[in-house]
């Protein structure tokens, strides 16, 4: 193997950084990690990993710094070897793995079990050299200079990043007890969610729409009280978690909105709840959409209304003087929430 090796190496264009000048950068979010080492005149080796998403490993080719070199990434299988310093003469290169390319200059990716080992071997402070034995042989290596403190913080920043989507956390329903006083400790759960991703990515989220509801109660002051009371508990922890007033927008409608029958003990709890929603500019757009037909079918009742009885006679009572947009708005979200159950909503007690 030695043999094999050092012949190889005397034939082979061999593209490397120099110990002095590797670098491991690390580009760090809420939402996605990498880790990627610069190989002179060649490309780019990295490791990368999104949220809820599979790690990638990969060598991609930089085809303009190549192309002056003349150099590629042919189509045909690799070899991978340990890469011993100079001053460790004595050290053979040791065979690790194999991949394999079947398209010239595409990305050459590491599986799970060549990346584990590529990794302990950089870990260990050892390079790795990747072969390709064509008429024309090719050695790319990887230094392992900075690459354990570099790798330490790739590892923290997955560690950390947010294990859940804008579409899963958009829509939340967040269900509570007559009795109870404060939040309970799932909602604040579902609502510690929500103010982790607002705060990871606050360019995105434009708005919260916070509704409270109740069941129908014999005083209608009371679900009044019940509604307004969690809507307004809601809105309070989402503050004290660091969220803007300004992004929030806190109703509370009684029992005029239920999603399920007030007969029984069990449809009456599906009703006591606040739901809350996550604004960014496409569902904005879409709610103002929806707001603008909805003024629009009201102008138009209202219009139909006028034509029929004498002007002198005052307008219907359900219209009043001014178009009861709030309440279409209203109407319009919790529409939304007829037609869709919440992908966060928990099963009320």
């Amino acid at each position: 193997m030695l043999f094999f090796f050092l012949t190889l190496a005397a034939q082979a264009q061999v593209y490397s950084t120099s110990v002095t000048e590797s670098r491991w950068s690390v580009e760090s979010s809420a939402f996605g990690c990498r880790l990627s080492h610069k190989i002179a005149d060649f490309g780019i080796w990295s490791i990368s990993q999104k949220a809820l998403q599979t790690e990638i490993a990969l060598l991609a080719i930089d085809k303009v710094a190549a192309a002056k070199k003349n150099a590629h990434l042919p189509a045909t299988q690799y070899k991978i070897f340990t890469a011993p310093p100079a001053w460790k003469q004595q050290q053979a290169p040791e065979f690790i793995g194999e991949l394999s390319l079947v398209k010239m200059d595409a990305d050459l990716i590491f599986p799970a079990k060549e990346l584990s080992v590529v990794l302990q071997t950089l870990e260990k402070s050892t390079a790795v050299m990747l072969v390709a034995q064509e008429v024309k042989p090719l050695r790319v290596q990887l230094q392992p200079y900075q690459f354990k403190e570099a790798h330490k913080q790739y590892k923290s920043c997955v560690a950390q990043l947010i294990p859940f989507t804008f579409e899963q956390i958009t829509r939340n329903t967040l269900y509570y007890q007559i009795e109870e006083t404060e939040l309970s400790a799932s909602n604040k759960a579902i609502l510690d969610k929500i103010a982790r991703y607002m705060k990871a990515d606050p360019q995105r989220i434009l708005g919260v729409l916070v509704d409270g509801h109740s069941d129908a109660q014999t005083d209608a002051a009371v679900a009044e009280s019940l509604a307004k009371n969690q809507a307004d508990w809601v809105a309070a922890y989402l503050k004290e978690k660091g969220i803007g007033e300004d992004k929030l927008v806190v109703r509370s409608h009684a029992d005029k909105f239920p999603v399920a029958d007030n007969a029984s003990l069990k449809d009456r709890a599906k009703n006591r709840r606040v739901t809350v929603r996550l604004e960014d500019e496409t569902i904005r757009q879409k709610n103002a959409e929806k707001i603008a037909e909805l003024k629009k079918q009201a102008e138009e009742k209202a219009a139909a209304a006028s034509s029929s009885i004498s002007s002198s006679i005052a307008p219907p009572p359900e219209l009043g003087d001014k178009l009861p947009i709030e309440l279409e708005l209203e109407k319009m979200v919790e529409g939304q929430d007829l037609e869709k159950m919440s992908p966060s909503e928990i099963t009320p007690p």
